[in-house]
């Protein structure tokens, strides 16, 4: 008894440890130590039953460190039971980890020991797919993001995705515990990955990563308000806000010459466009051609009911809407609880939470005059590799408000995953968040320009340009299921000798 409780909290220690590697600390050295002792003491274990605790309590302690901030964002909601901040801040953890610890029991009672670290770290790989697509969905801390910080081997997400990244994580834990030999031969291969993405960023280089101003007139402004969230709870879009979106916009529009202002994430109400006030400032800020692209929160009354939209609006001088997105992911215990009507708990009604409505899953890309195709994302949707990216767009923009978050790891954690997306896709991101991080990547995930955390600014940038579409942009998702099968049938191999 001594011995597996001391194992549990030796593990949840390794799990906190190896969270260090995502954002904002990139410590992957940390994750890979951490993973490397889990797995060696995981296939070492006699019995099945203690090999299973010591997954479950990495686990719990990856995501229960990872994923703490969470909690922060349910303070927001005073009308909300105080019972859900432990649920967030404990529970769902619990229910993170709970799926590993089984699959980790049910690994060790159907397969050999020699093959227990390999198809561990394939179950792992699985089980993230399955949380991100299907289940909740949550697409979060991947372990192939502990290379957040790395650009140069964040480049091989272009050929096989973030979800790829973390077989190969997972395929050289299994190598690095196997043989001096095959640990040998992995660290080259890290090496080699990391040399030709290094080689990838040089070549690229030679080339601007922005066209000039002469090049193209797709010059866009970028508003950071920079307005809390207890200041948006408490005194929701007030005049002082709007002056200060406006204010920005004005002099990115006047002194910059901006075609484009894209405000955050829920910036306005929609009802605010029928305020004349508004709606002068607005000509008049766009007088002479500019576009006006904006998160706006939207409310109506379905069936008797209040249902809330988060859409994008983008009009013209005249105030034309031009397009309409409406956010199609919703977040998690944030904007919907899954499983709700199946779970007995009095305190998880959500009485206390706005019920959101979804947008249709097919979309065209944003079509600007002045502008190519736009695929538009809001906050959490831009964690969707693979699937949130439309066909035929040749840049992205995420509006988002990471102001829920505070002063955690989300924003950042939230930044880098929309990093990402650019390497797979090959597309550049214009990225506009309420209180940051606010910026322009290019298509090779490298940030071009951006503002500081917290502090009201804006940011005038023409549009990078794209490179040539990735092979990951095409096949999606299958090019890291096929990428994950060669990878653990080459572990597979490498176990049987």
């Amino acid at each position: 008894m001594i011995v597996t409780g001391l194992g549990f909290f030796l593990s949840l220690a390794l799990g906190v440890v190896c969270s260090l590697g995502q954002a904002p600390y990139h410590l992957w050295p940390l994750s890979v130590g951490s993973l490397v002792a889990l797995f060696w003491a995981y296939r070492s274990s006699e019995s099945r039953r203690f090999a299973a605790v010591l997954v479950f309590a990495f686990a719990y302690g990856y995501f229960g460190w990872g994923l703490r901030w969470i909690a922060e964002a349910l303070t927001f909601f005073p009308s909300l039971p105080a019972s859900l901040i432990p649920l967030a801040l404990w529970g769902i953890p619990l229910v993170l980890a709970l799926p590993h610890g089984l699959m980790a029991y049910g690994v060790r009672r159907y397969l050999p020991r020699h093959h227990a670290s390999w198809a561990l770290g394939a179950a792992w790989v699985v089980m993230e797919g399955i949380r991100g697509y299907l289940v909740l969905p949550f697409p979060w801390l991947f372990m192939g993001g502990i290379w957040g910080g790395t650009l140069p081997v964040l480049q091989s997400t272009a050929l096989v995705g973030i979800l790829g990244l973390s077989v190969a994580v997972f395929a050289s834990v299994h190598l690095f515990i196997h043989s001096l030999k095959s640990a040998l031969v992995t660290l080259g291969v890290w090496f080699l990955v990391a040399g030709a993405g290094y080689g990838v960023l040089h070549h690229v280089d030679r080339a601007p990563s922005l066209p000039s101003a002469n090049a193209s007139p797709a010059t866009i402004a970028l508003v950071q308000p920079s307005w809390t969230q207890d200041e948006k709870v408490m005194g929701f879009y007030t005049p002082g806000y709007q002056k200060r979106l406006l204010f920005l916009s004005a002099q990115a529009a006047q002194e910059q010459g901006a075609r484009l202002i894209v405000w955050p994430e829920t910036a306005i109400y929609g009802h605010q466009m029928e305020d004349p006030v508004f709606q002068n400032s607005l000509k008049t800020l766009l007088s002479g051609g500019r576009l006006l692209m904006m998160g706006v929160s939207v409310r109506e009354t379905m069936a008797g009911e209040v249902v809330n939209m988060n859409q994008i609006w983008v009009v013209d001088e005249h105030l034309n809407r031009l397009a309409t997105y409406t956010k199609r992911h919703l977040v998690p215990f944030g904007e919907k609880v899954p499983f709700l009507s199946s779970l007995p708990f009095v305190f998880l009604n959500q009485k206390g939470m706005p019920r959101f409505q979804s947008g249709p899953d097919e979309v065209e890309p944003l079509s600007l005059p002045g502008f190519p195709p736009a695929s538009p994302q809001i906050c959490y949707e831009s964690l969707f590799s693979g699937t949130i990216v439309l066909h035929d767009a040749r840049w992205m923009v995420n509006v988002t408000n990471d102001a829920w978050f505070g002063d955690s790891w989300g924003p950042a954690q939230h930044f880098y995953q929309a990093r990402v997306r650019t390497i797979e896709e090959g597309l550049p991101l214009i990225r506009v968040a309420n209180t940051g991080k606010t910026a322009v990547v290019d298509a090779k995930g490298r940030i071009l320009q951006d503002l500081p955390m917290d502090a009201a600014g804006v940011l005038v940038a023409p549009l990078p340009v794209e490179v040539r579409r990735t092979l990951y942009s095409y096949a999606g998702l299958w090019a890291s299921g096929v990428f994950g099968l060669f990878m653990f049938f080459l572990c597979y191999r490498v176990s049987r000798r």
